[in-house]
């Protein structure tokens, strides 16, 4: 989905949220009420008839057939809080949720699976800027390079380094068109062939 549709999609059902807020305030005395950020969301995705928001304290999603809400936490087995990036997959039915703190969860089927090298490998500084599906790779752009995630095996494969010098640098977007992957980067937008067996090594990439 692209940004801007994905910006009035929100506009829209933030409103919906809000009038469903209103309607359900007369509740029966000795119950809860769950109160979900709505102001914190700092992603979203759509799977199917629901969308998903991805916010500073839990992730909740919104049914668009029957108005119906659903909140996930840490409650209910995810990792973390502070969701930076939400991503789907149909062709595998998996949400792939990316948290600041570099764990990602992939949801599939009601069963959540922790990714976590990310993080165990405490580089400082560590920002995942976005995240990009091909097939059953997710590509993330991170601040040292692109990351490549494969989550059938739900293993990380490979890690580039996309820079003139190797240095490790941030990557902020990657695309693949005409069997190439595009790369922009700190230092400007590189590329290489994905049939390219070594694209760890930065000397294979052209900017």
């Amino acid at each position: 989905m692209s940004q801007f549709l994905k910006y009035l999609a929100f506009g829209f059902f933030l409103i919906c949220c809000l009038s469903i807020d209103g309607i359900t305030q007369n509740r029966a005395l000795g119950t809860w009420k769950t109160y979900i950020p709505f102001q914190q969301a700092q992603c979203m995705e759509q799977v199917g008839s629901r969308i998903f928001v991805g916010t500073e304290l839990s992730m909740f999603a919104y049914d668009q057939d029957d108005a119906s809400m659903e909140n996930f936490t840490r409650v209910g087995g995810f990792s973390e809080m502070d969701i930076v990036a939400l991503d789907y997959q149909a062709s595998l039915d998996v949400l792939v949720v990316v948290y600041k703190s570099g764990i990602i969860d992939l949801y599939e089927n009601g069963t959540i699976t922790p990714i976590t090298d990310i993080k165990r490998a405490n580089i400082l500084g560590t920002v995942i800027h976005a995240t990009h599906f091909v097939d059953n790779l997710l590509y993330l752009s991170t601040s040292f390079g692109v990351v490549v995630l494969d989550v059938v095996a739900q293993e990380i494969l490979d890690t580039y380094t996309v820079s003139s010098d190797g240095m490790r640098i941030p990557a902020y977007q990657l695309a693949v068109l005409d069997g190439r992957l595009w790369v922009a980067s700190e230092q400007g937008l590189f590329t290489a062939e994905t049939t390219n067996p070594n694209l760890a090594n930065f000397n294979n990439w052209t900017r």
